[in-house]
């Protein structure tokens, strides 16, 4: 993945419930937020790939 333009506009730590056993694996995990002019997805093994703009009113 390639974004151009790109800032952080949010991170958050997250810390389930690890004393239950369906959540025992989940010690800590963090949600990264961007926002981005430019998006591209490549999916190397297909040979693919995709791509979204945002424009924001212009």
């Amino acid at each position: 993945m390639e974004l151009r333009d790109a800032v952080i506009t949010a991170v958050d730590l997250l810390m389930p419930h690890c004393q239950s056993k369906e959540g025992a694996h989940f010690t800590q995990l963090e949600s990264v937020q961007f926002a981005y002019q430019d998006i591209i997805w490549r999916h190397e093994v297909a040979g693919t790939s995709g791509w979204g703009t945002w424009e924001g009113g212009r």
